[in-house]
């Protein structure tokens, strides 16, 4: 037998439709669901067989069960630092092999630790931003491990989004990296950059299935 559904229609309970039926309605995520005309009613977004179709429509579901974990997220991390150091030194032998007598000594990086920190730093940030405003959503690192970044309403972040996003990671970074545990105190997994940008990193695809 098939499972059929209610939707709340100006207050008053429509239905029952089958699952199919269900999703040519116009349903969005706030839509009020429920498997019974006088039972609990959920926004559409809560409901797990409807994952897939918000999936369908890019809209990734943010809920406890796809929320990534700090561990997952820090291995991402760990796997962009690699991606970046093997990235720098490929451009530092181009560099070496295209300028006849070039050398970079110790006392050249002491000399200028602090512009190449800058550098760093503005090209990870540029680099992310980046990265998760396309449609891969995510960095190297994530795409590896299997996570994304989305907004409030589960799409995709803009450019503009993503660049908030990353800046605020210098918020994160303050007070011995506070920002970042922040993960272990938010409800939704969130660092504080995330916080600041209502952001979220879910693991993908998800469809609740």
């Amino acid at each position: 037998m098939n499972k059929e559904y209610y939707l709340l229609d100006n207050g008053q309970p429509a239905g029952p439709f089958t699952f199919n039926e269900l999703i040519q309605q116009s349903i969005d995520l706030d839509t009020q669901v429920s498997a019974t005309v006088n039972g609990k009613w959920m926004a559409a977004i809560d409901v797990p067989e409807l994952a897939g179709y918000f999936h369908a429509q890019g809209v990734a579901i943010v809920n406890e069960d796809s929320l990534a974990s700090f561990w997952l997220r820090l291995a991402a991390y760990v796997l962009d630092l690699v991606v970046f150091f093997f990235l720098i030194m490929i451009l530092a032998i181009i560099y070496a092999s295209s300028v006849p007598n070039a050398k970079i000594t110790e006392a050249d990086v002491q000399k200028h630790r602090e512009l190449i920190q800058l550098l760093g730093t503005l090209i990870l940030t540029v680099y992310n931003a980046v990265l998760e405003a396309t449609p891969l959503q995510g960095s190297v690192g994530k795409l590896l491990i299997g996570l994304q970044v989305v907004n409030e309403d589960g799409r995709r972040l803009t450019f503009g989004q993503a660049l908030l996003r990353n800046i605020a990671k210098i918020a994160s970074g303050l007070a011995f990296g506070f920002g970042y545990l922040y993960i272990f105190l938010n409800p939704y997994r969130q660092a504080l950059h995330d916080k600041l940008a209502k952001t979220y990193i879910i693991r993908k695809p998800y469809t609740g299935r």
